[in-house]
């Protein structure tokens, strides 16, 4: 599960900036937004830095897996900040 859409409504953008930002359609960010779909790794770093927050605030956390998903997502982003 992702906090895309509450993190937008926060920042007062839409979902139509988003999926430019993010080079998807306007029907698959939306899917995201609505947690009918999620986003690959890359597709979420990109949000991120389109709305300019870090990866983990964009992810919802759950006490039994929210360590071992930040764990994997901490690890992935310093390999592609080594290439």
């Amino acid at each position: 599960m992702n906090r895309i859409k509450e993190i937008l409504n926060e920042q007062g953008r839409s979902q139509t900036w988003l999926a430019k930002q993010i080079n998807r359609s306007y029907a698959t960010t939306t899917n995201y937004c609505n947690n009918k779909s999620q986003p690959s790794i890359s597709i979420l770093r990109k949000a991120a830095e389109a709305l300019e927050v870090d990866v983990k605030e964009l992810l919802v956390t759950t006490k039994k897996f929210g360590a071992s998903i930040e764990f994997l997502l901490l690890n992935f982003l310093r390999r592609k900040k080594k290439k």
